[in-house]
């Protein structure tokens, strides 16, 4: 779906969306590739799960290393994968701008997982709601990867190791946040995981709403 710019060495591709579509394979934005894929009407990118571990569909997107992805007013839905990244898997560069992530599902990141010392995730006014994982449902940052996040929500996201039965997890805090910036924290919430050396997570005028969980939320009013 991505033409020329789903092989390598491709140089860019712009792409609009004109209506919903579900697909039936990852979109894969390989190497050496600059990708734009926006909406003006907020159509949606449907991977074919429905944020839960019963129901298989396919990851959306995955961003290869020295490969860019910038989406702007859509939306990402239904993503899985079973291990990472249900949504998004990001080794390169991401940029969400508008954009709603939702009802997607990995065991860890299962709306965003962005890994490795190229990897960077910038979202602005994006909204992140409904993402099932074990671990950081809006995302995770391994190993040097960076998320930097602005006007962002995340909102009725559960991280639970049960991933069985009804959701019981504990009502995490909510907060809007001024600042927030953590560097190799190890620490991991509902919505966000940070994990390895060198990797970030900086966090500003950003609200967490009724996610949940197992863990204590990593982030507070700063």
């Amino acid at each position: 779906a991505l033409g020329t710019c789903d092989r390598a060495g491709a140089l860019a591709v712009d792409w609009t969306l004109t209506r919903d579509a579900a697909l039936a394979a990852t979109l894969e934005v390989r190497a050496g590739c600059v990708a734009t894929v926006s909406s003006g009407e907020r159509f949606a990118l449907f991977g074919g799960g429905d944020g839960t571990a019963d129901v298989v569909g396919v990851r959306v997107f995955r961003v290869a290393p020295a490969a860019q992805l910038a989406l702007a007013r859509v939306v990402v839905r239904g993503g899985y994968d079973e291990e990472r990244g249900g949504g998004i898997l990001v080794e390169g560069g991401l940029e969400l701008r508008d954009v709603m992530v939702e009802r997607c599902y990995a065991r860890r990141g299962a709306a965003v997982f962005a890994m490795g010392g190229g990897a960077t995730v910038v979202a602005l006014a994006t909204s992140f709601v409904h993402n099932l994982a074990e671990r950081g449902a809006a995302g995770y940052a391994l190993d040097g990867a960076a998320l930097a996040l602005n006007r962002v929500v995340a909102e009725s996201n559960t991280a639970d190791f049960r991933l069985a039965g009804p959701m019981r997890g504990v009502p995490l805090m909510d907060f809007v946040s001024p600042s927030l910036n953590l560097t190799d924290a190890g620490q991991c919430g509902s919505a966000f995981c940070v994990s390895g050396q060198e990797t970030t997570l900086d966090v500003r005028n950003s609200r967490f709403a009724n996610n949940y969980g197992m863990h204590v939320t990593i982030a507070s009013n700063h």
